[in-house]
């Protein structure tokens, strides 16, 4: 029984504190926690969203090296530099990016 003795010493000093604490506290703390959990679990969210997509300025960037003769964007030439099936995801992603206006070219802007 002698074995026991530090962890009983230990239970009655959490058990001492438990009792001290409030129940408007623990629901204070507990609405506390879950506004932390939603505020990471959108931010999770958002990083999900955009893993292993171009920013807006290298968006840009790749826009200008794809162009074809006549100024307009190749959306097929990006498509295969980022890595994607067909063309109708990169304008679907540079739409989602506000760069719709930056594909037309410069000349008819």
């Amino acid at each position: 029984m002698k074995n026991f003795r530090p962890y009983l010493v230990i239970y009655q000093k959490i058990a001492q504190e438990f009792s001290e604490i409030k129940p408007s506290d623990v629901q204070a703390e507990l609405r506390n926690a879950h506004n932390i959990i939603k505020q990471y679990r959108k931010e999770i969210q958002a990083l999900r969203l955009h893993r292993n997509k171009p920013t807006r300025d290298e968006m840009k960037d790749y826009i200008d090296d794809t162009r074809k003769k006549n100024g307009c964007a190749n959306f097929e030439a990006l498509a295969r530099k980022l890595g994607y099936k067909d063309g109708t995801t990169v304008k679907n992603m540079i739409k989602n990016l506000r760069l719709i206006e930056y594909t037309i070219p410069p000349h008819k802007r």
